[in-house]
């Protein structure tokens, strides 16, 4: 495992519904730390669709960044942003901060698409967002069409849905956001992969979400971030504050078969385990 560069910025990447939000509350304890969850997130969702679609180019993303982010880093102090938006921008992230330290956190991807499909009905896909992106797409991309800052709408696209009439998108549109969600999961971490492969310059390592959970593994990890693990500091990774009723989401048959065509390489990948089980917890 690579360790952190002193007095360098984290961003900790990933899909998303993988302990964001409880590492950021986790980072709080600690005084040395200034600790975000999804700073300047509608932007850098947005930003992140346009760099990795063609629409910007790496040099315009930077002076983006410039003016969207870096202000918020003061390099006196220890800064922690957990992001999802970020895991786009890693490569224009590492340029403006050399000595950036990027953790992707995982979690096993079909609790991540189950989370993502049951609990963020109306922001994970919903039909407004789907249909702002596809009509600026179908439209030519024209700059005084750009839909709003909204991360309803800065989602991955998959191609081939763009070359679909939208109406037929509608008529099964459950079918459709689920497969988009597991698309996303899929692609998210393949834009991870790309970027540190052909950047190896990059500080990044991973972490499994599920192991931090163990107190001899989550000090080893802080450890190598140049912290100190303190009696108590743990319990916060216990329950996710954001998940309020945890609840078993099953899938149907439809769905696993979707699931295990799209992201069975995914979990292979990131060394997760398929089994029969039809439900994923939170």
């Amino acid at each position: 495992m690579l360790t952190s560069r002193k007095h360098g910025p984290i961003f900790i990447v990933g899909t998303g519904r993988s302990g964001s939000f409880a590492l950021a509350n986790f980072f709080r304890s600690f005084p040395e730390v200034v600790s975000h969850h999804e700073l300047e997130f509608n932007t850098l969702l947005r930003l992140g669709y346009l760099y990795q679609t063609g629409y910007l180019s790496l040099e315009q993303v930077v002076r983006e960044l410039r003016i969207s982010y870096m202000s918020h880093i003061d390099a006196g102090i220890r800064f922690i942003d957990c992001s999802n938006a970020l895991s786009r921008l890693l490569l224009p992230l590492s340029i403006l901060y050399p000595d950036a330290t990027f953790i992707n956190i995982t979690r096993h991807p079909r609790r991540v698409v189950s989370s993502f499909f049951y609990k963020f009905v109306d922001l994970m896909y919903p039909v407004y967002g789907v249909t702002k992106i596809y009509e600026w797409e179908q439209n030519g991309r024209r700059p005084n069409l750009m839909p709003e800052l909204d991360k309803r709408i800065w989602r991955f696209v998959h191609a081939e849905v763009l070359s679909t009439d939208l109406d037929e998108i509608l008529i099964n549109f459950d079918e459709f956001r689920f497969r988009m969600i597991c698309d996303y999961v899929k692609n998210c971490q393949l834009e991870i992969d790309e970027a540190i492969e052909a950047h190896p310059q990059i500080n990044y390592f991973e972490k499994q979400f599920e192991t931090l959970l163990d107190v001899r593994i989550l000090s080893e990890f802080v450890g190598n971030l140049d912290l100190e693990l303190k009696n108590g500091m743990e319990t916060v990774l216990n329950k996710p504050t954001n998940v309020a009723f945890p609840k078993n989401y099953f899938l149907t048959e439809n769905q696993q078969e979707v699931f295990h065509k799209v992201c069975f390489s995914t979990m292979e990948r990131l060394n997760y385990t398929y089994d029969n089980e039809s439900f994923a917890q939170y």
